[in-house]
Order: structure tokens, then sequence, then C-alpha cells
């Protein structure tokens, strides 16, 4: 479970997030940490990751079906890509940050815009 995250007032500001894509971005922005599991796909590296893995890290989101919302919305203001990998006995999910969501906490880590 997360104990602490770090959230980039500037960019949920900018970019217009709820609180649920807040807390997801800080999973995301830490993906190599919750998944060992990469996939290297069109210049990009993406982890694969369940809701309910997401869930037992931020059990405050109460629900997978609120993570796929949060995820959802995600997606749709280009801060994070998926890709869906089919195995034998269900679909695995696989997410990368794109270029735009790669600045989350950029200010925090000493980089500049």
């Amino acid at each position: 479970m997360i104990e602490m995250a770090y959230l980039d007032y500037h960019n949920i500001r900018d970019w217009k997030l709820n609180m649920n894509e807040s807390m997801l971005m800080a999973v995301f922005s830490e993906m190599e940490k919750y998944s060992p599991n990469q996939i290297f796909q069109d210049a990009n590296t993406y982890h694969v990751l369940s809701r309910r893995n997401i869930l037992n890290e931020l059990p405050i989101l109460e629900s997978t079906s609120c993570i796929k919302r949060g995820i959802l919305g995600l997606e749709k203001k280009g801060v994070i890509k998926s890709i869906s990998l089919p195995d034998i006995d269900y679909t695995h999910t696989a997410y990368a940050l794109t270029e735009k969501g790669q600045r989350w906490n950029e200010l925090l880590n000493g980089e500049s815009k």
C-alpha cells in the first residue's frame, strides 16, 4: 500500500484532474515500483497493472469501477496510454505515461518545463 503520495498540484490544475485521477497518477508515475512486468512496444515502456493491484495500493479509491473511470479519464486527457494483452484466461492491460504524463512531479524532481 502507498504510504505517501506526491500530488503535483500544478499539473492537477492544468490538466483538470479530479481527486481519483490525481491519486492514480501517484501510482502511474511510479509504475516500476508496482509492476515488475514490462512490455516494450512502439518505443514505449508499458507496465502491466491490474485494477485489483491498484486497489490494493490505493484502497481509498474504494472499488475497481472507480479505478476504471479514473484510468479512462487519464487516457482521455492524454496523460497515460494503455495496450491490451490477451492471455489464455483473461486480458491484461499495460500502461505507459505519455510525454505529457512524464511531466508529473517534474518540479519536485528538480526538472524544468
